[in-house]
Protein backbone atom coordinates (compact mmCIF):
# COMPACT_ATOMS: atom_id res chain seq x y z
CA UNK A 1 0.00 0.00 0.00
CA UNK A 2 1.59 3.47 -0.95
CA UNK A 3 1.99 5.88 1.86
CA UNK A 4 0.16 8.69 1.50
CA UNK A 5 1.38 12.32 2.69
CA UNK A 6 0.21 15.93 2.45
CA UNK A 7 2.56 18.46 2.23
CA UNK A 8 2.63 22.62 2.23
CA UNK A 9 5.92 23.54 0.38
CA UNK A 10 8.11 26.48 0.66
CA UNK A 11 8.38 29.55 -1.03
CA UNK A 12 11.36 28.38 -2.95
CA UNK A 13 11.72 28.37 -6.84
CA UNK A 14 12.09 24.64 -7.47
CA UNK A 15 8.86 24.09 -5.92
CA UNK A 16 7.14 26.43 -7.59
CA UNK A 17 8.47 24.35 -10.85
CA UNK A 18 7.92 21.07 -9.89
CA UNK A 19 4.29 22.32 -8.68
CA UNK A 20 3.59 24.43 -12.49
CA UNK A 21 4.81 21.40 -13.93
CA UNK A 22 2.32 18.96 -12.68
CA UNK A 23 -0.84 21.24 -12.72
CA UNK A 24 -0.11 21.96 -16.45
CA UNK A 25 -0.95 18.29 -17.27
CA UNK A 26 -4.36 18.91 -16.32
CA UNK A 27 -7.02 20.70 -18.41
CA UNK A 28 -8.16 23.25 -18.00
CA UNK A 29 -4.70 24.49 -16.73
CA UNK A 30 -2.77 22.95 -19.81
CA UNK A 31 -4.55 25.61 -21.88
CA UNK A 32 -3.90 28.77 -19.72
CA UNK A 33 -1.65 31.66 -20.40
CA UNK A 34 1.70 31.30 -18.84
CA UNK A 35 1.75 34.74 -17.06
CA UNK A 36 -1.90 33.95 -15.09
CA UNK A 37 -0.88 30.22 -14.33
CA UNK A 38 2.12 31.25 -12.62
CA UNK A 39 0.94 34.13 -10.66
CA UNK A 40 -1.34 31.96 -9.12
CA UNK A 41 0.75 29.04 -8.26
CA UNK A 42 3.37 31.63 -6.89
CA UNK A 43 0.83 33.51 -4.71
CA UNK A 44 -0.29 30.15 -3.30
CA UNK A 45 3.09 28.50 -2.80
CA UNK A 46 4.26 32.01 -1.30
CA UNK A 47 1.32 32.63 1.33
CA UNK A 48 0.98 28.81 1.98
CA UNK A 49 -2.26 28.32 0.84
CA UNK A 50 -1.77 24.92 -0.75
CA UNK A 51 -1.25 21.18 -0.29
CA UNK A 52 0.50 18.81 -2.52
CA UNK A 53 -0.91 15.55 -2.00
CA UNK A 54 2.38 12.74 -2.47
CA UNK A 55 2.40 8.66 -2.52
CA UNK A 56 5.55 7.24 -2.45
CA UNK A 57 7.07 10.81 -2.99
CA UNK A 58 5.43 11.44 -5.77
CA UNK A 59 3.20 13.94 -6.71
CA UNK A 60 -0.31 13.20 -7.10
CA UNK A 61 -2.66 15.84 -6.66
CA UNK A 62 -2.28 19.58 -5.66
CA UNK A 63 -4.81 22.33 -4.52
CA UNK A 64 -4.14 26.05 -3.98
CA UNK A 65 -6.64 28.17 -2.29
CA UNK A 66 -7.34 32.02 -1.83
CA UNK A 67 -8.68 33.58 1.63
CA UNK A 68 -11.18 35.73 1.19
CA UNK A 69 -15.19 36.33 2.64
CA UNK A 70 -18.13 34.28 2.30
CA UNK A 71 -19.76 37.31 0.56
CA UNK A 72 -17.14 37.46 -2.32
CA UNK A 73 -16.80 33.89 -2.82
CA UNK A 74 -20.46 33.62 -3.08
CA UNK A 75 -20.32 36.22 -5.65
CA UNK A 76 -17.20 34.64 -7.69
CA UNK A 77 -18.88 31.28 -7.82
CA UNK A 78 -21.99 32.48 -9.19
CA UNK A 79 -19.85 34.37 -11.87
CA UNK A 80 -21.08 38.56 -10.16
CA UNK A 81 -17.65 39.03 -9.13
CA UNK A 82 -13.93 38.58 -9.69
CA UNK A 83 -12.07 36.83 -6.70
CA UNK A 84 -10.27 39.28 -4.38
CA UNK A 85 -7.32 37.90 -1.56
CA UNK A 86 -8.88 39.40 1.83
CA UNK A 87 -6.30 38.05 4.61
CA UNK A 88 -8.93 38.16 7.55
CA UNK A 89 -11.85 36.93 4.95
CA UNK A 90 -14.22 34.16 6.59
CA UNK A 91 -13.79 31.65 3.66
CA UNK A 92 -11.79 30.12 1.49
CA UNK A 93 -12.06 29.99 -2.80
CA UNK A 94 -10.28 26.96 -4.29
CA UNK A 95 -8.89 27.91 -7.55
CA UNK A 96 -6.25 24.94 -8.77
CA UNK A 97 -7.48 21.83 -8.04
CA UNK A 98 -6.13 18.30 -9.85
CA UNK A 99 -4.92 14.78 -8.98
CA UNK A 100 -4.19 11.82 -10.87
CA UNK A 101 -7.28 10.04 -9.02
CA UNK A 102 -10.50 11.80 -9.11
CA UNK A 103 -11.29 10.41 -6.01
CA UNK A 104 -8.32 11.94 -4.18
CA UNK A 105 -9.83 15.52 -4.57
CA UNK A 106 -11.92 15.08 -1.60
CA UNK A 107 -9.48 13.98 0.59
CA UNK A 108 -6.77 17.14 -0.69
CA UNK A 109 -10.58 19.32 0.23
CA UNK A 110 -10.53 17.52 4.02
CA UNK A 111 -7.23 18.89 4.95
CA UNK A 112 -7.46 21.81 3.44
CA UNK A 113 -10.18 22.39 6.10
CA UNK A 114 -7.79 21.36 8.38
CA UNK A 115 -5.33 24.06 7.66
CA UNK A 116 -8.31 26.31 7.66
CA UNK A 117 -10.23 25.47 10.16
CA UNK A 118 -13.82 27.03 10.38
CA UNK A 119 -13.89 28.50 7.03
CA UNK A 120 -16.21 27.94 3.99
CA UNK A 121 -14.85 26.65 0.84
CA UNK A 122 -15.99 27.56 -2.38
CA UNK A 123 -14.88 26.31 -5.77
CA UNK A 124 -15.80 25.90 -9.23
CA UNK A 125 -16.16 23.06 -11.35
CA UNK A 126 -15.00 23.44 -14.88
CA UNK A 127 -15.41 20.97 -17.89
CA UNK A 128 -13.79 20.30 -21.34
CA UNK A 129 -16.97 20.85 -23.52
CA UNK A 130 -17.10 24.23 -22.72
CA UNK A 131 -20.16 23.86 -20.42
CA UNK A 132 -20.75 26.30 -18.01
CA UNK A 133 -19.00 26.30 -14.60
CA UNK A 134 -20.71 24.68 -11.78
CA UNK A 135 -20.20 26.58 -8.48
CA UNK A 136 -19.67 23.92 -5.14
CA UNK A 137 -19.28 24.79 -1.81
CA UNK A 138 -18.38 22.86 2.12
CA UNK A 139 -20.12 25.26 4.40
CA UNK A 140 -19.11 24.83 8.47
CA UNK A 141 -21.77 23.97 10.26
CA UNK A 142 -23.16 25.99 13.29
CA UNK A 143 -23.33 24.97 16.63
CA UNK A 144 -25.48 27.45 17.68
CA UNK A 145 -28.67 26.32 17.55
CA UNK A 146 -30.78 29.58 16.95
CA UNK A 147 -29.40 29.50 13.56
Amino acid sequence: MKSTNFTVLDADPRNLGITARYVSSFPPFDKYEFSEMMKALFHQIDRQTHLVMTKDREVVGYLGWSRTTDKNAKEWTEDRAGLKWIDSGDAIAITVMCADNPKDLLALIKKAKTIEPGQNVYWKRFFEDQKKPVARSVIKRSTDASS
